[in-house]
């Protein structure tokens, strides 16, 4: 019985086990402490199993389970999330219960996010005769926390009614609740009822409330309750309160509080450190994140993400990129989110090659481009005047099973308008319809131009209509396209009767209008037709 309970103290649950099962299969008489001690030593090592079979060889040698041997097995359970078991066991447990043998029982229900076997088995305990103390209250709070605010709260309450005391633990379980939820307001009502009855708040429980706050973007009671850790607040604090600073778009005070953790010498986590530069970032501070990132331990894909962003927000398409090659090389592997950042700042850069060679980067280290990666491809082959490029690329997202949607079939028709491939163009507007991505005014307005452009004057006119067809509102820029391409084909007729139609409806004529009118006429010596 020594050996046993000394190995079970020390933690040694394998060793303190089997001496016991060795001792039953030898008939050697054991105490049940010592199966009190090793179930208990199981418990800590969530190893259910091994607990759940001592207490078969108790039976097997004739010893009665007390209610610290159920106790111990069912906080087994807990680490090993077998509810099913915890619960078996409390059931059958018999007059052994107490509060202890329930706080147990109700932490399992925690654990596994039972919260309606909770709150049956916490409306029993009259009935068992199990007077609830304190701490199983609070075991039952965490429990129903588990489910939704109001029921932590009413349970708050029924404390309050029935002890007529609550403690810290308490309180810090229904802000808890409440921070889950996003019932910022209800859990500063709690706080603030914490600090009437005279109750102080440990950091727990403010952070609690902190991240209570930031759930519901309250920065500034955020930033009061910070004010309200008397002891130098630590970084789990100072995360909570950046965070609701952050996504309440307040990035200075997000940086100011970094600068503050530096003060009191609080060393930032990559929690902390992901909040600075996603304000970096906000802020335009791109050589700031980079710095930052450099001397971050173990940066994550979210890291390097939002530093590559950064970057694609100023313009440094070549840092991006950089980047992405540093990032190869590191532990932390360029995924999907971090390549398409870098493969957008070549697109806004209009650095088709780099867009390229980013995707084809991408492909060979087995990284699936989605339909934002294509998206931005073809676009930077857009601006680089890369149609065929463009058009491979849209064929490619259609290959692949992806929808192409009006931004893919807008910018590739684009290139083809900017490389006079007038035919693509209007192939590409037509077929629109058919992918799933009717066609709107842009699209229009590229296949008009390019047709323009490419002086096929007779498709313009029929384009134009087409587009009233599907109840696009005509545009100025559509309608000049329109009267420039007749006006080079030297249709003034069509050109003064286009305008007549236009004269009674938006878009009015306007100087380039009038200007293609009048130079349709002086071509053809229709300079009177004009003044008429």
């Amino acid at each position: 019985d020594a050996a046993v309970r000394s190995r079970a103290r020390a933690a040694h649950w394998q060793a303190a086990a089997k001496l016991l099962v060795d001792a039953c299969a030898a008939n050697i008489s054991c105490e049940v402490i010592s199966f009190n001690s090793t179930i208990s030593s199981c418990a800590r090592a969530a190893q259910w199993q091994v607990a759940l079979n001592l207490m078969l060889q108790m039976t097997g040698v004739l010893l009665l389970p007390t209610v610290v041997t159920q106790t111990a097995a069912i906080a087994a359970c807990e680490g090993g999330t077998r509810w099913r078991f915890a619960m078996q066991l409390y059931a059958t447990s018999g007059s052994s219960k107490d509060a202890v043998c329930c706080s147990a029982a109700l932490g399992v229900c925690r654990r596994t996010r039972r919260w309606q076997c909770a709150e049956e088995l916490f409306a029993l305990l009259p009935l068992v005769r199990v007077r609830a103390d304190l701490a199983c209250f609070n075991a039952a709070l965490a429990a129903l926390g588990t489910a939704s605010w109001s029921r932590s709260l009413a349970k708050v309450e029924e404390i309050w009614a029935s002890l007529s005391c609550l403690d810290g633990t308490s309180f810090t379980t229904g802000i808890s609740a409440c921070a889950k939820h996003g019932e910022w307001q209800v859990a500063l009502q709690l706080l603030s009822k914490m600090m009437t009855i005279s109750v102080r708040p440990n950091r727990i429980t403010l952070n609690a409330a902190i991240n209570a706050c930031a759930q519901g973007i309250a920065w500034p009671s955020a930033l009061a309750i910070l004010s309200m850790d008397t002891a130098a607040p630590n970084v789990v604090t100072f995360n909570a309160t950046a965070s609701a600073c952050a996504k309440a778009g307040q990035w200075q005070l997000t940086l100011h509080l970094f600068d503050a953790m530096q003060a009191l010498r609080v060393a930032p986590d990559q929690i902390t450190s992901n909040t600075v530069l996603n304000g970096y970032q906000v802020a335009g501070l791109w050589r700031l994140a980079v710095a930052l990132l450099a001397s971050m331990a173990m940066p994550d894909e979210t890291s390097f993400t939002t530093v590559i962003s950064a970057c694609e927000d100023s313009g440094e398409w070549q840092a991006a990129m950089q980047l992405v090659s540093a990032m190869a090389v590191s532990k932390t592997k360029p995924q999907l989110m971090s390549r398409s950042a870098a493969l957008s700042a070549a697109e806004k850069a209009g650095e088709w090659r780099a867009a390229l060679f980013q995707l084809a980067d991408m492909e060979e280290a087995a990284t699936t481009p989605n339909e934002v990666v294509l998206n931005a491809a073809i676009s930077a082959c857009e601006k680089g005047r890369q149609w065929q490029r463009a058009r491979q690329l849209l064929g490619s997202l259609q290959r692949r099973g992806l929808r192409a949607d009006v931004i893919s079939f807008s910018a590739a028709l684009s290139a083809c308008e900017k490389g006079r491939r007038w035919l693509w163009a209007v192939e590409l507007l037509f077929a629109m319809p058919a992918a799933g991505s009717p066609a709107n005014e842009i699209s229009f307005n590229g296949a008009i131009s390019a047709c323009q452009k490419a002086g096929c004057w007779q498709l313009c006119p029929l384009l134009l209509a087409e587009m009233a067809l599907v109840r696009w509102e005509t545009t100025d820029i559509s309608l000049n396209s329109v009267l420039m391409a007749c006006e080079q084909g030297g249709r003034w007729p069509l050109v003064l009767q286009l305008l007549e139609d236009a004269s009674g409806f938006r878009p009015r004529a306007d100087s380039i209008s009038t200007s293609a009118a009048i130079g349709a006429c002086e071509r053809q010596g229709q300079t009177a037709r004009w003044q008429v």
